[in-house]
């Protein structure tokens, strides 16, 4: 006959070890998952405020009558790309 220690340490055991590091497994997926989240609302933040911005200074500029001319007829035909 076994005693109630050596069955739970035989049969139990492991089901509480699994369980429990299934829990932190999916503990740590659901706080990164939290973080990254938040660094991309961060990130959708900045960049609204920043179009944002960039329409304010546009309409200034076209109201005002100045224009950006393309980029491309800047540089001229035979500017290379920089790295």
């Amino acid at each position: 006959m076994t005693s109630f220690y050596e069955e739970f340490r035989m049969y139990y055991l492991p089901w509480v070890i699994a369980a429990a590091a299934i829990a932190i497994v999916l503990w740590q997926q659901h706080t990164t998952m939290q973080l990254v989240e938040r660094i991309n609302a961060g990130y959708l933040d900045r960049l609204s405020t920043v179009s944002r911005s960039l329409d304010q200074l546009n309409t200034t500029l076209k109201t005002e009558g100045y224009t950006v001319a393309p980029l491309a007829s800047t540089r001229g035909t035979d500017a290379r790309a920089s790295r």
